[in-house]
Order: C-alpha cells, then structure tokens, then sequence
C-alpha cells in the first residue's frame, strides 16, 4: 500500500475544516483599505462597451430582461388559502418547473417545484415582486435587469444594494453599483469568505457589509471573489477591431497623404516653393474650383497617391473578429449582422441563442434571486421561489407530425405525445396503437374477438367526470379523450338490434307488440321491468321534445355558432388546436348554464305536479340542486370540448401523415365537420341532452319532495339490446341515490355485445342517445309489485 494512503495516528484525528478551505483560498491583500486586488482592468472592459461589444452585450441583456419572472409558493398541506393571491398552474407549467420537459430550469427551481408537487402555485401579489418591477424611483424593473445583465458580461460581476425598510425589515428597493467602483474585503479571520465590500471612486468611498450588497458573478475558475465576464475572454478581437477602425478612420482623414504630389528635377529656393504654393492654391482651392487643370513648366511633374487594395481591405478581417465576438457572447452572427437573406438559418439562429444562451442566464439570475434576493424577505418568504418561463418555443407543426406519424406507425405511445407537449395523461393512452385503425393491439384482438358497440354519448353529452365541481373552477378545454368513431361494423350493429326487435305476436295474449320481452313483463309483472305496449315512453318523449323546443332551437344555434367559431380560429391560427378550443369556446358555459337551468326549473315543476305538489314549491334555490346545476353544465361543457379536439386532432393527425399541408388540412376540417355536420351535431346534443337533463331534474324533484322511496327503469316500445339488459338486470325498484350503472362499468346487451360506461353514472334513463326508455318513480307507501 502506498505510503500516502496509510493512516497516521495524526491524519486519523485530523480533518479538513472550513477555515482551512478560506486560508487556502485567501488572496493577498493589495487593494484599498484591504481590499481584494481585482485580477482585471473593469473600467477598461466597460470602455470597450461600444461597436460590435455594445451590440452583442445589449442583445443578450434585452433578450434576458424580456423573459417573464415568476413568484411560486408551496402552499402547505393543511392550509386551504394562500396568504397572497395566487393562481392555480397549468399542467405544462408543472412539468416545465420540475424539469420534466427537454429544457429545465435551475437546480433550485426543480427542487422546489418537485417538493410542492401539485401544492405549487403562482402567486401574482407580492412584496418581492413590487420590488423586483419597480426597483427604485429612478428606475424600473426591466432597465435594472439589463444593467445587472451587461455588467455581468462587461467584468463578470454585477452587484445590488438593497434599501431595507425600517418598519417592515424587507428590501423595498434595489440599486445597481456599477462593478467597476466596488472592491471585496476578504476576512481575514477566515469565518467567511467575504468580510465586507468597499464601494466609490478613490476620492470617495463607503463601506457595506456583505448582507448589504447582493453579488452575482460569472463563474471564476482563476478567482474566488471576482468573476469573469465573456469580454475578457475576446478581448484581443475586440482590441483588434478597434485597430481597424481606427486605422480606417485616419485613412478617411488622410493621415497626413495628399491626393497628389508635385515633382520638382531641380532644387527651389524658399521664395519660388511659396510662390508656386501659392499658385496651386489660389488656382485650384474652393468648390467652384473642381476640375480646374493646373500648367506646370519648368521640368515639374504632378502625379497623383492612393491607396493599394490592401491597405483597404479590412473586412475579411473585421469579418473573422466578429465571428469570435458572436461566438464567444452566445450571439448568432444572423443576429449581430441583422443581414441573413436565409430566413430558415436566421430562425434556427435565434432558437439556439435561446436556447444555448439566454437559458443559461436565466438559470444563473434564478440561482441568484432565490439564494440572496428571496431571503432577504425572512417571515414572508417562506416556501416562495422565482422562476423564468421557458425562454424557448417548440416547433408546434413539426412536433404535430412526428408525433402523429409516430403515434400511427406505434412508435410511441399517446401519453407519451401527450406528456412532450405538457397535457395530462388520459386513461389507455398508454397502449401501442397498430397502424390499421390506429387502436390499441389488444382491443383488436378482444373486438375481432366480440365485437362491441360503440358508445357516442361523451360525443354529444356530459364527459367522464362525474365529480362534483366548485363553481369558480374554470373548465379545462382539454381533459381527457375518448374515442367516438362510428364504424361499418357499429351500424350493423344498430340496424341488427332494431330488426330483432320488429312487431310479432305474444304467446300468451297473442297481441302484437314491437318488444316482446317487454310484453312478457306486462303479462307477468313477476318477471321484471314494467312496461308500455302502447309505446308510452315514445309519446313522452315527443311531448318532451314538444315543451322544450324553444330552448332545444335557442341551444341548438347558439351551439353551430360556436362549433363554426372554433372552426374558423382552427383555421386562421394554422392549425393550433389548443387556441381553437380556447377562443373559440367563449360563451359555451354560459349558454349550457342557461340552457342546464331553464330545463331543470321546467322538469323539476312537472315532477312536483305528478306527485300532486304545488309545482311553485319546486326550489330551484336548494344548495343540492344548484351544486347540480353547476356540476351537469361543466361537465357538459368538458365533454364537447373533449369531444371536439378528439375529432380535429385525429384529422390533423392523419393530414399530417398523409403529408398534407396546412391548407389541405385545413380544408378536409371543413368538409368534414362544418355546415351540415355542425347542425346535426348540435341538434343531436339538444336532443339528448334534454332526455338526460329532464329525467335528472324529476330524479331532484323526488328526492326534494320526500314521497319518493326508489326508481324503476322503463323500457320503450323497441327498446334496444342494452336496455332490455338493464331492465332484466333490475326487474325490482332501486332506491334513489342508487346506480343502475357506474362510471366504467361494461354493459352487455341481449346479443351478447358489450358497451363500456366511460361518460356518466347511469342514475336514471337515458342509457344511450336517442334512448326513449324512463325512469319511473317508487312512492314511500307503494309496493314494489
């Protein structure tokens, strides 16, 4: 074993400490009243703030200061509100924060946001920010952030004082020293690394301790106090240019060479030099003058001086210089120059520079701000940190098409896409999808297998989400997907079931009816369900129907005004669909609401008149039923919206595989779910909507009245295959608050076919759209037979 690495009993009980550390560190004091000495000349460097210095310092500076700065707080576990405003994140944003996206935020963002988790939230009113937007009164927030950022890049240092107010003990504002005029003090005791700053010109100067000046500095290889700024490292470009320039200006100015020379063979005596002298400038000097010709004689000779080429010809020179520049401070020379012809080169420039330069400023101020500025606010800044948005768009279209063709071919999964481009992740979204059909390989298998028929009610109806909602919660546009298309082999289906079900005689009474399950249960109510040979579940519906056709026509156009909405933004934005669903939405909750409470206050006054109450007495005030109210018209709300960026995304989708472009695309969306298609679409909404709406509303009623005990389900004349299912499932009343299906339950019909609950709890009919079947009410002193 080397000697080295064996144990003394002296090294086994000494240790590294930190005042170890800071001696080995110490630098020698040469400075002002013990100051550090500076390793470099700052003033010089912010001289140099000028040509192609001051363009390439400034951009980056801007580019830094336009990014929005954000306040988060952890919200404790136990705490219902926040002490200041805040405001809920988006998914994205989560994602962003806790570095789950390809471009991530400082160490100390990450760590924060993946602590809080889902606790994280923005807050929008604080000291810290009114510090941070209006730092003084002779400057604002934006041109204090440039200053920081130019110089940090000029010397690699950049230094704030913070004004503490008396009463509260807080920073309340913040002025810039320029890095030139300050001086570290080392401590000499070793208990830290800086005992103190001096700041001020030599004939003026003041001393702050180090909890009084906020320093943010380059990282320093070479020096542990002072940082080192991208101008020292192109320093000799930067002086090379200057040369240049200067050479070219006394070139400009002639330096000192005429235009032209006379040539004399022999010698002149003083007074023929003046007088010839003389003669040239009385003959040729003024501007009336230009041109003249000038005689000589007597053996004289002009000829006139230029310059070579190469004396000229500095910009190949200049050229390679400001390559270095651009090069050594993250600026695209397209950004320098301004004068790229290439738009494609210009853009994938400034999405590097984004991403390769001002995120890695971003990520060093974040650092900065949280672990000096941030504490500074004691009581007040607990569970708070600043973070940047994300300084670097995505390429919405070609992410769009790779992930649609990717997504085709079952490269990657949906919530795979979908967790890229910051949504949440829906429910199977986790299945490879084969080509053909694009649907999960196993729900192939199982429906080549039993094939199922589909259910379209999330299309037109309430969403997945049967949880109550607080009224001030905004309906997100995107919420979960679900799939709607209705293929050959659904219809046949259909059509299957409804020829099953054509009139034919009953055995027992030999009466013709068009459901002879149904007619079984009327001849023996032992068996099951009730229900009507004279179809009385159709009649009530046409009724229904009849009643409500003024809110059904005023729903109906207001909704094609929205679907076209949503189109037309579809359209004009290229193609952005999540802009689409956002602004083309506006108006939609309140127009279910109005519809949602018109329907309910007529129905819920009819149920209350069937049970022999005074239908004024219907409360439409109960807590219960405005909960429900609210609860019905943001879920119906998810729901279309769900419905309709499930149906644009799969067109978009398949453009993009098929190579089309954005007006193709754009195009088929129109021919494929504009005029016709949107007014079929809205009246099936209206429709079935006031099937579901009416028989929700009479099953409030009963619970408000307090005569009702249970329910029993009715079946229509030519009720189809689920239906009949459902009734031979429950040939007994339920009670009320009971389901006759639960949200992901599978349903089977009489055929066998299977039917997935992925839209609603079934607490009352309808089961499908355009189901004509009834929930019929159980008195509290009625039998079940």
């Amino acid at each position: 074993m080397p000697k080295w690495l064996k144990k003394s009993d002296e090294s086994a009980t000494k240790a590294t400490t930190r005042e170890s550390y800071l001696e080995s560190t110490f630098q020698p004091i040469s400075g002002r009243g013990g100051a550090v000495n500076k390793p470099e000349n700052y003033t010089g460097y912010l001289q140099r703030f000028t040509s192609w210095v001051y363009a390439a310092a400034q951009t980056n500076a801007r580019g830094v200061a336009a990014q929005t700065l954000r306040l988060y707080a952890i919200r404790p576990e136990n705490a219902t509100k926040s002490l200041y405003k805040t405001r809920q994140l988006e998914f994205a944003e989560r994602l962003y924060l806790a570095g789950k996206l390809e471009h991530r935020p400082s160490k100390h963002v990450t760590s924060n946001a993946a602590a809080g988790g889902v606790n994280v939230e923005e807050v929008v009113e604080h000291p810290i920010l009114d510090v941070l937007n209006s730092p003084s009164p002779d400057m604002d927030g934006y041109s204090l952030t440039v200053l920081r950022l130019l110089n940090l890049q000029l010397t690699g240092n950049s230094y704030l004082h913070p004004i503490i107010s008396e009463t509260l003990g807080v920073p309340v504002e913040l002025y810039s020293m320029p890095s030139n005029l300050v001086e570290i003090v080392a401590d000499t005791t070793f208990d830290n690394l800086v005992a103190g700053y001096i700041y001020g010109t030599p004939n003026s100067t003041n001393e702050f301790e180090p909890n009084e000046v906020l320093h943010q500095r380059q990282p320093n290889p070479l020096d542990m106090y002072y940082g080192k700024g991208w101008v020292s490292a192109a320093i000799e470009a930067i002086d090379l240019l200057e040369s240049m320039g200067n050479y070219e200006s006394n070139l400009l100015a002639n330096e000192a060479r005429p235009d032209w020379a006379v040539m004399v063979k022999d010698n002149m005596t003083d007074s023929q030099f003046q007088r010839l002298e003389n003669s040239i400038k009385k003959k040729l000097r003024g501007n009336d003058k230009r041109g003249a010709p000038f005689i000589f004689e007597g053996g004289m000779d002009a000829k006139t001086l230029s310059f070579s080429p190469r004396d000229l010809a500095f910009s190949e020179g200049e050229n390679r210089k400001v390559e270095v520049i651009a090069a050594i401070s993250g600026v695209p020379v397209s950004k320098l120059k301004a004068n790229d012809p290439n738009l494609a080169s210009a853009r994938e420039g400034n999405l590097g520079w984004l991403r390769d330069t001002i995120l890695p400023y971003l990520v060093l101020d974040e650092q900065f701000l949280n672990r000096q500025l941030v504490p500074m606010f004691g009581q007040y800044s607990e569970g708070l940190f600043l973070a940047y948005d994300n300084p670097v768009p995505q390429d919405e279209a070609a992410l769009a098409s790779v992930a649609a063709s990717d997504i085709a071919a079952g490269i990657r999964t949906r919530n795979e896409v979908r967790a890229e481009r910051g949504l949440p992740p829906i429910e199977g979204g986790d299945e490879i999808m084969i080509p053909a059909g694009t649907m999960p390989i196993e729900i192939a298998i199982e429906q080549a297998k039993n094939p199922p028929m589909a259910m379209p009610f999330g299309a037109f109806g309430a969403s997945a989400v049967d949880e109550p909602t607080v009224e001030d919660e905004p309906a997100t546009p995107i919420e979960q997907e679900r799939a709607i298309d209705f293929d050959n082999k659904t219809l046949e289906s259909i059509l299957h079931d409804m020829k099953e079900l054509e009139p034919m005689p009953c055995d027992c009474c030999k009466t013709t009816t068009t459901a002879p399950i149904s007619h079984k249960a009327l001849c023996n109510p032992e068996f099951g369900a009730k229900a009507d040979p004279i179809d009385r579940g159709n009649l009530e519906y046409e009724e229904l129907l009849r009643k409500n056709r003024e809110a059904m026509a005023k729903l109906e156009l207001e909704l094609r005004q929205i679907f076209d909405q949503q189109l037309s933004v579809l359209v004009e934005s290229g193609l952005d669909l999540e802009k689409a669903i956002r602004e083309g939405s506006v108006g939609l909750q309140e127009t279910l609401g109005d519809f949602v409470e018109d329907v309910v206050q007529q129905s819920g006054k009819e149920a209350f008149a069937e049970l022999g109450l005074d239908a004024v007495s219907f409360s439409m005030q109960s807590e219960q039923l405005q909960q429900f109210v609210r609860t019905y018209t943001i879920r119906l709300q998810r729901g279309l919206q769900n419905t309709t960026y499930d149906q644009l995304s799969k067109i978009i989708g398949r453009g993009a595989v098929e190579g089309l472009s954005t007006e193709e695309v754009s195009q088929r969306i129109l021919d494929l779910t504009g005029g016709e298609v949107t007014a079929a679409r809205a009246s099936m909404i209206a429709r079935t909507e006031i099937a579901t709406l009416h028989e929700e509303s009479r099953l409030q009623a009963w619970e408000q009245s307090g005569l009702v005990r249970g329910k029993q389900w009715v079946l229509a004349a030519g009720a189809c295959g689920f239906c009949t299912a459902l009734s031979l499932k429950y040939p007994d009343p339920i009670e009320l608050t009971q389901n006759f299906y639960s949200l992901n339950d599978t349903a089977k019909s009489t055929s066998g076919e299977t039917m997935n609950i992925n839209y609603r709890n079934i607490s009352t009919a309808p089961l499908h759209p355009n189901c004509r079947c009834g929930t019929i009410e159980i008195m509290v002193d009625e039998p079940n037979e």
